[in-house]
């Protein structure tokens, strides 16, 4: 095997056992809730110390029906920023950061362009709260479209938009 350069590479065997003990397990807190943390243990129940871990939620609802009223609403921001409707009609959907965002690439487009939303993927992180990550044509491009969406008492509001 030679390099770029012209050069005959070499391979070195690296000698590496991994250590026979196990690691000591370890108690530290989350920064941002407080809850305790285990790392380094490898069996829950010979834990001696006392201190539980705070337990994960893995029992999210299924995020199959918000996708449709994601769909609608990404559908709705991608007309204002094709100008085919006004700014005000996302102020009941969107967050003013979104807003601001649909402003900003409404004016930064050409007018009469016409955005298709091609496929559309959602998670549910939390309980109340929407993943979505979308496939966009825009005139003869594939752009990917992120954004997050939180529950209101309303419906579904988009509190965060990338087009990228």
């Amino acid at each position: 095997m030679t390099s770029s350069s012209g050069k005959a590479l070499r391979i070195r065997p690296i000698a590496y056992e991994p250590t026979a003990e196990p690691a000591q397990p370890s108690t530290m807190s989350c920064p941002h809730c407080g809850a305790s943390i285990m790392s380094g243990a490898t069996d829950p129940a010979a834990d001696t110390s006392g201190v539980r871990a705070a337990a994960i939620v893995v029992d999210l609802p299924d995020a199959a029906p918000v996708q449709l009223p994601v769909a609608r609403v990404l559908r709705l921001i991608l007309e204002v920023i094709d100008a085919r409707r006004p700014v005000a009609q996302l102020a009941a959907v969107a967050a003013p950061s979104v807003l601001r965002y649909a402003r900003a690439a409404r004016l930064a487009g050409r007018s009469a362009r016409v955005s298709r939303l091609l496929s559309l993927r959602v998670c549910r992180p939390t309980e109340h709260a929407v993943e979505a990550v979308a496939v966009v044509a825009v005139d003869q491009r594939h752009r990917a479209v992120a954004a997050r969406f939180e529950q209101q008492q309303t419906g579904w509001r988009c509190v965060a938009l990338r087009i990228l």
